[in-house]
């Protein structure tokens, strides 16, 4: 799993505003950290972790959820300063690194 994967995921368990496809977009562009965020949530589905909690009118994912599996991958492999560091990278982390801290 990508790092961004693995914060798309912590995202998506300790964020309820962040469950959305739209404001996982807008918090990846604010950080200028372009993403297909829907390219990188794929995976975390295949493997179960994540799961579409609601769907647009058109039938495209609206909101995600996380699965029990994924909270056990999220507790048991996931190190929130891992995470930190790699948003640290990108060129504006400030609002991402609030969501981690928080």
């Amino acid at each position: 799993m990508t790092e961004k994967q693995q914060l798309l995921l912590y995202l998506i368990a300790k964020h309820p505003f962040l469950r959305e496809i739209y404001q996982l977009v807008k918090v990846f562009d604010r950080a200028s950290f372009p993403a297909k965020v829907s390219e990188d949530l794929r995976p975390l589905i295949g493997e179960e972790l994540i799961e579409v909690a609601e769907l647009f009118d058109n039938n495209t994912p609206k909101n995600y959820r996380v699965t029990n599996k994924g909270l056990d991958y999220l507790n048991e492999t996931i190190k929130v300063d891992n995470l930190i560091q790699y948003v640290k990278t990108l060129d504006d982390p400030s609002q991402l690194l609030m969501a981690l801290k928080n």
